[in-house]
């Protein structure tokens, strides 16, 4: 199984964890320290273990991992020095930004992922798998599956019983962006249907094409439009 080693700071624990749980669902074993270190332990050395025996390195960057002194530059120095054993081309280091933060001087080179941007999820996945091969059928189905949402998501469907179609549409597009649920891209076009922006001809095709049709919110979708 293919081993992530998660890399930020404390203070970013929010923002990564949503990045963790997508890549748990995806299949690979990704290493967090919220989650990974046992209490009592020595957590240098196992650290550093768990560095050595990742397959790939993520660090999430921001303005505060940037200035930060301590383990976030201890964990960076260690996969700086594990990346000096790959062969020239081969990923290991991956840059995520999770803000605008500048990039760090050793990491400048190296092609990194904006985690605020849209679709950022399925761009960083692209780092372990050839983008060619990112099947987004079975990313929906293990997400769906999971039932992860972004916190989105429920404020449009909120915004959408209450009547504000523009701001449901807005909301469930962004939650789709920051957690790929095919159920987010679906609410998105209902949204959209209720504003005539689309018609019930092209809302059916995203029932299908999301391969939702045998749900309950697909067959509502199907029968009502909403």
């Amino acid at each position: 199984m293919t081993r992530i080693f998660l890399s930020y700071a404390r203070q970013d624990g929010i923002a990564v964890q949503p990045i963790y749980k997508f890549l748990c669902v995806m299949g690979y074993s990704v290493w967090m320290d919220t989650y990974s270190l046992p209490p009592g332990i020595q957590f240098p050395a196992e650290i550093e273990k768990a560095i050595e025996h990742s397959d790939y390195f993520v660090a999430c960057l921001s303005h505060v991992s940037v200035d930060k002194y301590g383990y976030v530059q201890f964990e960076l120095k260690l996969a700086l020095e594990e990346l000096a054993k790959y062969p020239e081309g081969k990923i290991y280091l991956i840059p995520a930004r999770l803000d605008d933060c500048q990039v760090p001087h050793s990491m400048r080179k190296t092609n990194w992922v904006d985690m605020f941007q849209p679709g950022a999820l399925i761009k960083l996945l692209q780092a372990f798998v050839h983008p060619n091969t990112v099947d987004l059928d079975q990313v929906h189905q293990k997400v769906a599956n999971a039932e992860l949402f972004s916190p989105k998501h429920n404020n449009g469907r909120i915004a959408y019983r209450n009547g504000n179609y523009a701001l449901a549409e807005q909301l469930a597009g962004q939650a789709y962006d920051e957690m790929p649920n095919p159920h987010s891209k679906l609410n998105e076009h209902v949204a959209a249907y209720a504003q005539r922006k689309i018609t019930k001809f092209d809302l059916d095709r995203w029932v299908y094409t999301l391969k939702l049709d045998l749900g309950g919110h697909g067959r509502s979708v199907l029968a009502k439009g909403y």
